[in-house]
């Protein structure tokens, strides 16, 4: 008996050790103890020191190291039946005895851990629900309050084992849902989340009826305890994100709640954002009922009105971190509403909001009144450019001459994110805006207070604006580019000048987007000042411009081509990119160095090879690496035992404790730019980088363990690439190691990325599966649907189940295919439909017939007049693309239905629909076995009305490609001399250069066959329109070498007409190499 009380003695000593605030005493005491841990006799002693010890602290590490030693099933299984038997009996019986809060908690973690263990907890373990019984009905509150703290702990550690006795547990938290102690209702609202997702259809009703009381609890705890207000509201988040639509009845009233907190401008911040962030989650996943509830304008009302009382200070709107205020939140909301609403329900209220707001004595109303404009642009982009675009951008610009500094920041703000979304749309004021926001610009430089906000703002607008202007760019290459160049040309250091320089390099990485080779003349120039900011910068006020650099350099490797950006440049960049990573340990400068490296890769001049081990080296430590994690854990854990493992715990890598990681910003950027390299440079260089793939596969395969919705999106991207390259490699190879790595890589891609469109929430995350889906079908084909015998059809149910409106990301509360929709869920909608002309492709018509029969209602439901122009673009082009995959006659029983339709979409004002419905109309009148031939006539005699007025350049190269679609499908029908010669006089083709094979295909298969007198005479023409066609590299083999015999054969049969011909073809034509030895 004395040797056992020393033993409790001596770790009760040990454990007051731990409390010293001298590191060698805890080191010793800690390897004291871990030395003591095997020993049997341990837990035992442990046990008397948490009941007789009389230092609380003491008898809380007791509890939290008795916790550690049976946190695992395996521990708790291999204790003698007798100590798990004492511990259950005599847990109770000390909580009940102890009067510390903070040991009471440890208690009840351990009481969960037990319970954790428990198959069934009722019968193995009795005493905890007579404890529960006995003191939730005590007079004491302060036992009522430690009876629930313990339920809390227990529903938090073993949910699962709780289910069967769920609907006790219910009637048990509706009576304490009304404890006159707030702490207790507090934790009932705390087990109620825990317990969500063990919620069935038969506790439905019994746990949504307790709902109403839980938003008084709510109420009463925002008036004194932001914290617990906070993590109350929990279970908002968990009841929206719940498969059974327990929160469905309430919806509208948690809403009104949420609204109320987040305007009570009494309340704590926290509380309201919190508030404010489960709003937004009803908006995004319960917004069909948000709808039919009539509750957007309400919550436009509160939203507009907090962003109206913004603060100055808060300023980045376009991408804010941790929003702290209320009222800087609120402009998520709005956004969350435009990404997830029909246009219809938002940019009209949010226009009266607007304009009343510009109107006001307030700037801080004024400059929200803006910034709204802005927000809404990405969600409802389509129907702000068919509608408003030039209504609100005058209404934009006038805020620019506003007195207020941060009114005319709100405007650019707008200005910028419409310049972002509103492509190409916004395109056509590039006359007036580019001049106007280079001038802008210079003004707010040169004036006498330069704000850095302001400018950042209009730098961001010019930036986003010139990205996409394409070839509209060019006339504005020498005012852009020598304004821009100027920046760079000073030799201020001061903080505005390096915040210009930075501004200049991003700018000009925007304009190599659009004008790509056009770039070319100022390359030299540009290459000077890259040497000057990459090479020997060691400051880091620099450093912000070497990235910047960097990233430039980037954009420009991608667009330039091979005469200009040279083998030695590529060089010099190949050894900078591994200079800079071996000298700075920055994840940004790995980040930008990684992404000039998959630049890099996809350029002729560049050979990487020599080099590949050390760059793959570099981006497999950047994805295995875990600086910047953060481990977090569910129990609580005593700071001075922060580094205390037992050591029969030490080596477990699943920890029970474990409740996730985060990681800093840049390290995942970090990750996901390595991630997209790795895979860039796998598909350039797939020989030599099949050494490397399953490493890099395995380690990609990983990062969805990150949480990051943009790491996810780049990892399922590189592991399509993988999977493709691996692909590339057996077709050439045709290895049995390679085989055998495909159909392993396939037999576990392909459903990941099906099971993910049917069940990911994120609808990002679900169109990037569908992305992925589609580049292994487009560049692998036939091997995607033999990783199992129902893969075609599975493919084709899941593809189903998101035009009905039927997966996880898509509102199913509601189901009605015709209401309305965000644009972002069409966009959905439309990469699903994009899989249905591959499959076309990879089965064959036989097979997908009647597979399209199934499909066809829904994509001609999608061109009804009603529906929006993107809806409409996306059903008469999936529709056209089918058709066109599926050839033969394929179009034969949808001819009379489809052709009107066709006809009027031809006359929409939105171009890509224009554009869609003609190629449609030429793909129909091939598939149709001259079903059509009775509307030859009013086809093209529409397209010659059309192409009378059309400036959308890619809808005239289709006229003309749908031309010579008619004219071989009907040329019987048809007079010839007239249609050939319309065709004629619509070439060449300018930017859909692909429908050159269409074309060609015209010229050598139906006239030259059957009408070669009226080719010859057209000869002079004809010959310089293949020259174009040749040098595209658009054409298939067999196209060109038809073009090749028919064209030496006029040569043969028709030599002075021929000669006289190839005096005008330029001599760079290609069609001089089929005669070598001269004519």
């Amino acid at each position: 008996m004395a040797e056992e009380t020393q033993t409790v003695n001596h770790i009760e000593v040990l454990l007051q050790q731990l409390l010293t605030p001298d590191n060698d005493v805890i080191k010793k005491a800690t390897e004291a103890l871990k030395g003591l841990s095997p020993d049997p006799a341990f837990l035992p002693t442990l046990c008397q020191v948490l009941t007789t010890s009389q230092n609380s602290q003491v008898r809380q590490y007791a509890a939290v190291l008795l916790r550690r030693k049976i946190v695992k099933q395996r521990q708790w299984s291999a204790l003698p039946e007798e100590i798990r038997s004492g511990l259950k009996c005599n847990l109770f019986d000390v909580l009940a005895k102890e009067d510390q809060s903070p040991v009471r908690n440890s208690l009840a973690q351990l009481i969960g851990t037990v319970a954790h263990h428990c198959d069934d907890i009722t019968s193995e373990w009795p005493q905890l629900f007579e404890f529960l019984n006995k003191y939730v009905k005590s007079e004491n509150s302060l036992e009522r309050q430690v009876a629930m703290s313990v339920l809390k702990t227990v529903s938090a550690e073993a949910s699962e084992q709780l289910q069967p006795l769920l609907k006790d547990i219910l009637d048990l938290c509706a009576q304490t849902l009304y404890d006159g102690n707030l702490i207790v209702p507090y934790y009932t609202i705390l087990v109620m989340n825990n317990l969500v997702f063990e919620v069935s259809s038969v506790e439905m009703k019994q746990f949504a009826a307790l709902i109403p009381r839980i938003l008084e609890v709510i109420k009463a705890l925002a008036l004194h305890d932001e914290e617990e207000t906070c993590a109350a509201m929990d279970l908002f988040d968990s009841l929206v994100k719940c498969e059974v639509p327990v929160l469905h009845p309430h919806v509208k009233t948690v809403v009104d709640f949420c609204l109320n907190l987040a305007a009570t401008e009494e309340i704590d911040n926290s509380a309201r954002v919190k508030a404010l962030e489960v709003l937004s989650c009803l908006v995004t996943l319960k917004k069909k009922a948000i709808q039919k509830l009539n509750m957007v304008q309400p919550i436009l009302d509160v939203v507009f009105s907090l962003m109206c009382k913004c603060d100055e200070e808060e300023e980045d709107l376009e991408d804010s971190e941790e929003t702290e205020k209320a009222a800087s939140y609120a402009a998520r909301i709005m956004d969350s509403l435009a990404l997830n609403l029909p246009p219809e329900k938002i940019v009209t209220q949010v226009m009266r909001y607007s304009a009343q707001a510009i109107h006001s004595q307030q700037p801080s109303e004024r400059k929200a009144g803006y910034v709204a404009l802005g927000i809404i642009a990405e969600g409802c982009s389509d129907h702000i450019t068919s509608k408003y675009l030039e209504q609100f951008l005058q209404e934009i610009i006038k805020g620019f001459d506003d007195v207020h500094p941060g009114v005319r920041n709100g405007a650019m703000f707008a200005l910028g994110q419409f310049s972002e979304h509103l492509q190409p749309g916004i395109t056509k004021y590039a006359n007036e805006l580019i001049p106007f926001l280079v001038n802008y610009a210079v003004k707010m430089k040169e004036s006498a207070n330069p704000s850095l906000s302001t400018l950042t703002r209009t730098y961001y607008a010019l930036e986003a604006y010139v990205e996409n202007l394409e070839k509209d760019v060019f006339p504005f290459l020498p005012e852009l580019m020598t304004h821009l160049l100027s920046l760079l040309d000073t030799a201020e250091t001061t903080e505005l000048a390096l915040k210009l320089k930075e501004f200049s390099f991003s700018c000009i990485a925007s304009i190599a987007c659009a004008a790509k080779t056009n770039l070319n003349p100022y390359f030299p120039q540009i290459m000077e000042y890259f040497k000057m900011y990459l090479f020997g910068i060691e400051t880091e006020e620099m450093q912000e411009i070497q990235l910047q650099a960097l990233e430039t350099l980037s954009s420009m490797a991608r667009e330039m081509d091979e005469e200009t950006f040279t083998e030695e440049v590529a060089n010099i960049c190949v050894s900078l990119s591994l200079a800079l990573i071996a000298q700075f340990n920055d994840p940004d400068v790995r980040r930008c160095v990684y992404s000039l490296l998959s630049s890099l890769a996809t350029l002729k001049t560049t050979n990487m090879v020599s080099q590949l081990q050390p760059i793959v080296n570099y981006m497999l430590e950047s994805l295995k690496s875990t600086e910047g994690v953060k481990v977090h854990y569910t129990a609580e854990d005593n700071p001075a035992l922060a580094h205390f493992e037992l050591d029969d715990t030490a080596e477990e890598d699943d920890d029970e404790d474990f409740a996730g990681i985060s990681i800093e910003n840049a390290y995942l950027d970090e990750k996901e730019d390595a991630c997209t390299a790795l895979s860039d440079i796998a598909l350039q260089y797939y020989e030599n980088f099949m050494p490397y793939i399953e490493e890099c596969y395995q380690e990609t395969m990983k990062l969805g363990e990150y949480g990051s919705s943009d790491v996810t999106k780049s990892s399922l991207k590189a592991l399509a690439n993988f999977t493709i390259a691996v692909y590339d490699y057996n077709k050439k190879m045709a290895d049995t190691v390679s085989d055998t790595a495909l159909k392993a890589m396939l037999g576990e891609l392909v459903p990941k990325f099906i099971e993910q469109v049917r069940t990911e929430r994120d609808r990002s995350l679900a169109m990037t599966a569908l992305y992925c889906l589609q580049e292994m079908l487009d560049s692998i084909g036939e091997d995607v649907l033999k990783v199992s015998d129902d893969c075609f059809t599975t493919i084709v149910s899941t593809i189903k189940a998101v035009l009905c409106g039927k997966t996880a990301c898509q509102d199913e509360d509601e189901e009605d295919e015709d209401e309305e929709q965000a644009e972002y869920d069409t966009f959905l909608l439309e990469y699903a439909a994009g899989t249905l002309p591959l499959l076309a492709k990879i089965v064959g018509s036989e097979i997908f017939t009647p597979y399209l029969a199934q499909f066809m209602p829904h994509l001609v439901k999608k061109c009804k007049p009603s529906c929006t122009s993107t809806e409409k673009s996306y059903g008469v082009g999936t529709i056209a693309e089918c058709l066109d995959m599926m050839g033969g006659d394929s179009g034969v029983p949808y001819a009379a239905q489809l052709t009107p339709i066709f006809l009027r979409c031809m006359k929409d004002p939105d171009d890509e629909l224009r554009n869609n419905s003609v190629y449609a109309l030429g793909v129909l009148v091939t598939t149709s076995n001259g079903a059509l031939a009775p509307k030859y006539g009013q086809i093209l005699q529409t397209f010659d009305e059309m192409i009378k007025s059309e400036k959308y350049p890619r809808a005239r190269d289709n006229i003309c490609a749908s031309t010579s679609r008619i004219l071989s499908a009907g040329h019987a029908q048809l007079p010839v001399q007239q249609v050939y010669s319309l065709l004629l006089d619509l070439l060449p083709i300018t930017q859909d250069l692909g429908e050159y094979e269409t074309v060609c295909k015209c010229f050598a298969d139906c006239m030259y066959t059957h009408y070669k007198p009226m080719v010859a005479e057209t000869m002079p023409q004809l010959l310089v329109i293949i020259t174009e066609a040749l040098k595209t590299d658009k054409l298939s083999t067999a196209t060109s070498d038809k073009l090749a015999l028919m064209i030496k054969d006029l040569k043969d049969t028709e030599p002075e007409r021929f000669q006289t011909a190839m005096s005008a073809v330029p001599t760079d034509s290609p069609i001089w190499s089929l005669f070598p030895a001269g004519l």
